[in-house]
């Protein structure tokens, strides 16, 4: 059935997710949608491409997917993290915390996964004017009183992402 294989392709990404996080472990794991990424609706990869540039340039590095919630975060960077002061929304939530990592010496390490957008499934709850201003604001915050960060921009564009990619 199709749940049975969604549930068999969800274990598999999630078990290799956990393998990459062991032999980086000061690192961000993120499973980033990077397989058959036309089945997302193209204001969706619009949006996400956006979102990691705007990462990228605050962190000085690029990111792949800066907006995927499947993810596993190292131990040591949840204590480092002054969870009380990371906003509350969790769109934002996710691209703050990849900052304030960046910040305090964690990488981010992204593992393709399948890119999946069924018919029938629940509509997302992203608010594309909302959130898309929401994070907007969020990395000005990061970015602009640092005279626009040039270099971390410029680094940002020349850097090449850490994708580890078994299947190709």
């Amino acid at each position: 059935t199709a749940t049975a294989q969604e549930a068999s392709r969800v274990s598999s990404a999630s078990a290799r997710l956990v393998q990459v996080a062991g032999c980086h472990p000061r690192a961000i794991v993120i499973g980033a949608r990077l397989r058959n990424r036309r089945r997302a609706p193209t204001r969706r990869r619009i949006a996400n491409r956006l979102a990691d540039f705007g990462v990228s340039w605050a962190i000085g590095r690029r990111v792949v997917d800066s907006q995927s919630g499947q993810r596993l975060y190292p131990a040591a960077l949840l204590a480092a993290l002054d969870l009380q002061r990371l906003a509350a929304d969790g769109f934002t939530l996710e691209s703050e915390i990849l900052i304030d990592a960046a910040a305090c010496g964690f990488a981010t390490v992204s593992v393709p996964i399948d890119t999946i957008y069924e018919a029938g499934a629940r509509p997302s709850y992203f608010r594309p004017i909302g959130h898309t201003a929401a994070i907007a604001a969020m990395l000005a915050r990061h970015i602009v009183p640092d005279a626009f960060r040039i270099g971390p921009l410029v680094a940002s564009l020349r850097d090449r992402p850490s994708i580890v990619d078994d299947h190709g």
